[in-house]
């Protein structure tokens, strides 16, 4: 009897309450708490993630800012940059030798510019060069709305484009039998153009640059460009070396504040930049 009673006693010792809950603690890698009621039920509560650079938008603010490339200051080394610009034009007469145009900004006279006429049969432009350049007068300063009239003389006219040359006078244009009395040698029969009279003029129109790096560069300009245009870019490092030549974007455009004139501070980016121009432009920033 005694016997049977402290085994009970013992079994009453050793018997010990089930656990109300079992708790896993998570680790440090973001697992699941995991927790274990009486019912025997598992019950997930989700651990909050920790934020990396997917919940930011992809990389950090701070890296984000970073550029690709180290940019250097070129301001004094007379590292210039040429861009072709286009503009719209108006032909207002007509020769085999030239033509007058009626432009929105000032030429100098000199300056080689290419003329795209508006005829299909002309499929190539007209390599021009301006001689003289002043003020819209007579007939031209009220059918035209523009700011400078511009003389324009063709150069290196290929035989079959001056056959196209003169039907497009013709078809076109009226001849003009008023002589001019100037400096300049008569020309050939001119034509007052009336029909077609639009025309894309592309010149080349050279800025400082003040930085640069392996992906763009910074100039600055007196005119504003729209952000996301392109054009034709050739980068002169300095008069000896052939220019790199690419397309540029226009990136950035933010204004210069200067009492004398409006500039604008114009970042470019390089588009097509060829293998051996890589290497020539870096060649250039290693010594920088």
């Amino acid at each position: 009897m005694k016997f049977t009673m402290k085994l009970f006693q013992w079994l009453k010792f050793l018997k010990t309450p089930f656990p109300e809950k079992m708790v896993r603690e998570p680790r440090d890698s973001g697992r699941e708490k995991i927790y274990r009621p009486r019912s025997g039920a598992l019950k997930r509560e989700s651990m909050p993630k920790k934020s990396g650079p997917e919940e930011t938008g992809g990389a950090p603010q701070s890296f984000r800012e970073q550029r690709r490339h180290k940019r250097y200051s070129t301001e004094g080394m007379d590292v210039q940059t040429k861009m072709i610009l286009s503009e719209e034009v108006d032909i207002a007469n007509m020769s085999i030798g030239g033509a007058c145009i009626v432009t929105k900004r000032t030429v100098a006279p000199g300056e080689n510019v290419l003329l795209n006429l508006a005829d299909a049969n002309i499929d190539r432009p007209l390599k021009c060069k301006i001689i003289w350049e002043s003020e819209p007068t007579g007939d031209a300063a009220e059918t035209i709305s523009s700011h400078y009239q511009a003389g324009v003389r063709f150069q290196e006219v290929p035989p079959y484009t001056l056959i196209r040359l003169k039907d497009f006078m013709r078809e076109s244009g009226v001849p003009d039998m008023k002589k001019l009395s100037d400096q300049y040698l008569p020309s050939s029969l001119r034509f007052k153009i009336y029909r077609n009279q639009k025309a894309s003029m592309k010149y080349p129109f050279t800025y400082p640059v003040k930085k640069i790096s392996l992906g763009g560069m910074l100039i600055e300009t007196n005119q504003e460009y729209a952000v996301e245009q392109r054009y034709p870019v050739a980068l002169y490092l300095s008069d000896k070396n052939i220019p790199i030549k690419c397309t540029g974007r226009i990136a950035s455009q933010l204004p210069v504040r200067d009492e004398q004139a409006v500039r604008y501070d114009t970042g470019i980016e390089f588009l097509n930049l060829a293998d051996h121009d890589k290497l020539h432009l870096g060649k250039f920033l290693s010594h920088l």
